[in-house]
């Protein structure tokens, strides 16, 4: 069975690479039928979790299959696990014990991110011992440079490969797959059989012994503080220069305290703490941040909890932390811990040292003894004191007026070393002058468009000492320390030191990067990278449902409270497009005298025998271009109901929803004397034209009809608190999801015809965490939303109900097709853009129909009317909270005016 379904995607897969992806059985055996034949074999196969993918909407270059244990990973974006790998060539495929590179690579960018892997692939070869006849190195043949293979390639721990044109029986298929499960497992129980030390002796005699080997390396040893949030511990700080970290030590009433910094100490001065590695003093106190922990054999460990203070929770640590953790027998429970090392263990000591660093990485970025080293292109200027000011493309760094002005002369073409407390070091060049009479300097002002805005010119790595040698002082005596260099003319947050030409080439040089480098385009990592870059906050929530929304259906109404950032949204998202695909959309705010379509498409003046164009049109001609079919362009209508949609649009609509084609004139004049472009007597609107629609709420505008909001996803802004706006109190958080599946509005374009069959076919065996099946509890909620809709005549038909499953399914694929995607947070998002949209009337008519459906976003009725339900967002028994905090607005206003309207 397994050579069968193996042969048949190595041989067919490349053609079915040109075909429609949707439905296709290749792509169904690789998410399906393979993972089912592996649990067959398996045994106790409720351990592991096996997926496949051959894309996520499109088809990928390098299919798998994974097998993946629970208590490691459900996900091959982090973790270890199983993998069949099959090359980009298709010429056969590789069974490997393989590592997860997603949330690595999201911390670290693609070099670093490989360095780990490989790291981590030595590290697991050495406690899985020598296997001469397993590869330790793979090749996908990778075809396509955007693909994952490279990251695949240096994950690889130990492979085995199998030829096309050699496939072997199933019995070796079953056999290998039960050796590598060995593998597998003898890792995943190494970790298991680890339990926290809870003796007071045991504690005392693994302390002493986890000071002994640190001290070991110690250089010098001084007299200072070690300052923490709240406090400090004053005594002996023992530094190390291989290690490049201090650590200090004392015995507490209920813990030994064992603080470790990464700036060299001097006697009798004062020094932040990195992390703390604190130990009880007896019994299993988890608030603590360390512990000891013993194996069967009494090997002793030190494990960590995450615990790193300050303004940093175990959250944070989670999400950002980029090593594996370890189960350990924490009393009469299991917990997951980071296992930093065995304290007999020769490396244990740089294992300390590479947590601290990645501690010191979780909360500023860098890594201060191999330090993370840009170069960016920046723009200098003076404020009224004539003190130079430096402007990097990634916002301000702003530098006080009394550190600054030891930027003298500074030209075009200069380059400028800036050290900060925790940004580290960027080396700058002066791409422009610009100087301004007031006190600061903002790049949108100045570069509204340009491209190079968050990410810099190039990125490496440089050690301390590498600075050191390259950066002298005025008299060309080098620094004994880059902190030295710092520390002599810094006063707060960060230093600028303009450099000369043999230093910058002597850094250039240790990077090995060309003196003076060439100037290249740099493209944003996401969408939110471009919004943090540009200053802007929008909920992660909205961003996920507007590009989710756009690639449903080619129309999307953004509605809400004017400067809630609808248009705004809109115009960045297009703008970021653009960095890829050139020019891609037109703004155009419509007109309370707008009715009929002539202000969208134009029209033909009988009397000069021309056609007159609109900005619209112009748009929908390039957007129809054979050489911009695969590129997305967009039509943002602003205000869009300033005047009745129905007069100006209807025609629009339809057409985009059937495909048939819009007549423009009659005359057999076709030609565009003024222009000289030919303008067809009739148009379709292309596939790749999107329209996205803004509302404001206020007295002029108008109610849309059922028409046109049965057509779109209706995306609410809310207003933001002004005092988190004033504090800049907001921070753009990453999306969770595939990034680059949602920001592609193009891809899987056929999903907008597909209908319910094929929607059943997709997602027919989509299961919950709890084994549910997500197909039939999605017919469940939305029947009763429809049914109770139905009774102040509101409910929906098929059209609403294909656009409602199509939305799901992106959801879905964005996350990955894992049964623990948070369904339910995007039937929410469903329930208020296309269930709740057309709903307006008087109180007679809504006040039992909200109070239903608010009872339908709660796992129970409640007694409360909505408008007293009081706060929904902590309140547990909502199960979809953005419609429930809908529907309590609505509910309210209804109580207060005797009539609502979801828009106005």
């Amino acid at each position: 069975m397994l050579k069968e379904l193996f042969e048949r995607v190595l041989k067919e897969y490349k053609s079915a690479h040109n075909e429609n992806f949707v439905g296709h059985t290749i792509a169904n055996i690789l998410r399906n039928e393979i993972p089912e034949a592996l649990r067959q074999i398996i045994e106790n196969s409720n351990k592991y979790k096996v997926s496949g993918s051959a894309g996520q909407g499109n088809w990928t270059y390098s299919p798998w299959v994974a097998i993946m244990n629970r208590e490691i990973t459900e996900t091959p974006q982090k973790g270890y696990y199983l993998v069949y790998l099959f090359r980009e060539d298709m010429s056969g495929v590789y069974l490997s014990f393989n590592q997860g590179m997603t949330e690595i690579k999201n911390q670290n960018g693609s070099n670093k991110t490989k360095e780990i892997l490989r790291s981590k692939a030595i590290e697991f070869r050495e406690k899985l011992g020598e296997y001469p006849k397993l590869l330790d190195s793979i090749d996908l043949r990778p075809i396509n440079s955007s693909s994952n293979s490279v990251f695949y390639e240096e994950g690889n721990v130990y492979a085995k490969y199998y030829d096309l044109e050699n496939l072997p029986s199933d019995d070796i298929f079953i056999k290998d797959l039960r050796m590598f499960l060995e593998l597998y497992d003898s890792i995943v129980d190494d970790n298991m059989d680890l339990e926290i030390i809870k003796d007071q002796n045991e504690i005392e005699k693994a302390q002493n012994q986890f000071l002994e080997v640190i001290k070991s390396y110690g250089d010098k040893t001084v007299w200072g503080k070690a300052g923490f949030q709240g406090g400090h511990e004053e005594g002996e700080m023992h530094w190390s220069n291989e290690l490049g970290i201090w650590l200090s030590s004392r015995k507490l009433d209920t813990r030994y305290w064992n603080g470790f910094g990464i700036q060299e100490p001097e006697n009798n001065q004062g020094y932040n703490i990195t992390c703390e590695i604190n130990f009880p003093i007896k019994d299993i106190k988890r608030g603590i941040a360390g512990a000891f922990a013993k194996d069967n054999l009494g090997n002793i460990y030190v494990i960590h909890r995450g615990i790193i203070g300050g303004n940093y929770n175990k959250k944070i640590f989670e999400e950002r932390y980029n090593g594996d953790w370890t189960t350990v027998k924490d009393g009469d429970k299991e917990s997951k811990v980071v296992l930093i090392g065995k304290l007999n263990d020769p490396k244990f000591v740089f294992n300390i040292r590479d947590f601290v660093l990645e501690v010191n990485r979780i909360k500023n970025g860098q890594n201060s003894n191999n330090l993370d080293f840009n170069v960016y292109w920046v723009t200098v200027g003076k404020n009224l004191q004539g003190n130079y000011r430096i402007g990097i493309e990634n916002g301000i760094w702003a530098v006080k007026d009394n550190y600054v002005n030891k930027l003298e002369n500074v030209k075009l073409g200069d380059y400028v070393l800036f050290y900060g407390n925790s940004i580290g070091f960027s080396l700058c060049k002066v791409e422009k002058e610009h100087f301004l009479d007031n006190s600061k300097i903002w790049l949108d002002d100045i570069y509204p468009n340009r491209i190079k805005i968050s990410k810099p010119i190039f990125e490496g790595s440089l050690s301390t000492e590498d600075i050191r040698d390259c950066i002298t002082d005025a008299n060309n005596n080098s620094y004994n320390s880059v902190r030295a260099w710092a520390s002599s003319i810094r006063g707060g947050g960060g230093v600028f030191r303009k450099l000369k030409d043999d230093e910058s080439n002597c850094l250039f040089k240790k990077l090995n990067w060309e003196f003076p480098p060439k100037e290249i385009e740099i493209e944003f990592g996401s969408f939110t990278d471009f919004l943090s870059a540009k200053g802007y906050y929008f909920e992660p929530e909205t961003i996920e449902n507007f590009l989710l929304s756009l690639k449903v259906k080619p129309f999307v109404i953004l509605t809400g409270n004017s400067g809630t950032g609808k248009t705004k949204i809109a115009q960045l998202f297009c703008e970021y497009l653009s960095f890829k695909n050139g020019e891609c959309h037109k703004i155009i705010p419509v007109g309370a005298n707008w009715t009929e379509n002539r202000h969208v498409l134009g029209f033909y003046n009988v009397i000069t025998k021309e056609y007159m164009k609109s900005d619209a049109l112009e748009l929908i001609l390039e957007a129809r271009k054979e050489k911009n079919k695969d590129k997305p362009f967009f039509l943002i209508l602003d205000e869009m109901n300033l005047s009745h949609v129905e007069r100006y649009f209807a025609d629009f609509l339809s057409a985009m929803e059937s495909g048939e084609k819009i007549p423009l004139h009659k005359s057999n004049d076709e030609e565009n004397k003024k222009e000289g472009i030919k303008i067809p007597k009739n148009i379709k609107i292309p596939e790749n034209l999107f329209v996205i629609g803004t509302v404001n709420v206020d007295e002029t505008t108008y109610m849309f009809s059922p028409k046109v909001l049965d057509r779109a996803n209706v995306i609410e802004f809310s207003t933001s608190s002004a005092k988190n706006y004033m504090l800049n109190g907001f921070h753009q958080e990453e999306l969770k999801g595939n990034v680059e599946y949602i920001e592609n509005p193009l891809s899987n374009i056929r999903l907008r015809k597909e209908r319910i069959g094929d929607m059943r076919e997709y997602m027919g065996d989509v299961n919950t965490q709890d084994g549910e099946k997500v197909w039939n509890l999605l017919s469940e909620e939305l029947n009763k939303f429809q049914e109770t809709l139905k009774k102040a005549g509101f409910d929906f038909g098929f059209r609403v109900i294909d656009e409602i499953l199509r939305f799901m399914y992106v959801a879905w694929v964005y996350h990955d097709e894992r049964e623990d995607w948070d369904w339910q947070r995007y039937f929410d998002a469903q329930i208020k853009q296309k269930m709740l949209p057309k709903i307006h009337g008087s109180q007679r008519t809504l006040e039992t129909v909200l109070i239903e459906l608010f009872e339908h976003c709660c796992f129970e009725k409640s007694e409360k009317s909505p408008r007293n339900f009081g706060d929904m967002l902590s309140n547990e028994d909502i199960c979809y909270h953005s419609s429930a905090l809908k529907l309590q607005e609505m509910d309210k206003v209804l109580y207060e005016q005797r009539y609502v309207a979801f828009i106005n």
